[in-house]
């Protein structure tokens, strides 16, 4: 098999940052769904303070540095990398942190040393054979921006989570995958 470049979203894909916003003083009764980025801003249901509360949590010092896995990620990087595929992150950094960046880049060397990382609001100019990511749009566009690259058709893969559960897949989409595990995508391949 022609190695693959298989491009990995962080926050949502291998990176528990949901969880840990949830879990903060005065955001504790939220559900997954409310503490998405960045749809948290224009989210009719929370209050003011709600949204204050989680953009400040999002600014903090640290805020992505001691995230959990989720479970499958180490596996689903080893299972590609073992076989000779290339690995990317590919991530957005929530700009007004001003430490994001290095919080996130030592988080990624601790989890999964030696994996490139790509910061970038624009996903879709990233060219790789699939994208893993658990936001229903930037796969969208990444989708239409990547349809063909040199090896055959490219792929898209969406993590469900709670807050994308009522993303309703296009007819017929012969690129687009729903994975309930990290493994399905592996899986997909047949990467052992």
């Amino acid at each position: 098999m022609t190695p693959l470049r298989i491009l990995v979203d962080v926050d949502g894909v291998v990176a528990d940052l949901v969880s840990r916003l949830c879990q903060f003083p005065g955001l504790r009764h939220l559900t997954p769904e409310h503490c998405t980025t960045p749809k948290f801003s224009d989210d009719p249901n929370l209050t003011d303070l709600e949204k204050k509360l989680l953009a400040g949590a999002m600014e903090m010092r640290g805020a992505v540095r001691d995230l959990p896995l989720h479970d499958g990620a180490r596996d689903m990087v080893r299972r590609f990398r073992d076989n000779a595929h290339e690995v990317v992150f590919l991530t957005h950094h929530y700009e007004t942190s001003q430490t994001w960046v290095y919080d996130r880049s030592q988080w990624l060397a601790e989890h999964f040393p030696g994996i490139p990382v790509i910061y970038t609001k624009h996903k879709e100019l990233v060219p790789g054979d699939a994208l893993v990511e658990d936001t229903p749009i930037n796969l969208e566009r990444w989708l239409y921006a990547n349809k063909t690259r040199g090896h055959g058709p490219v792929r898209g893969f969406l993590v469900r989570r709670p807050w994308n559960r009522s993303y309703n897949f296009p007819p017929a989409h012969r690129m687009l995958f729903p994975v309930n595990e990290l493994s399905e995508v592996a899986d997909f391949y047949g990467v052992p």
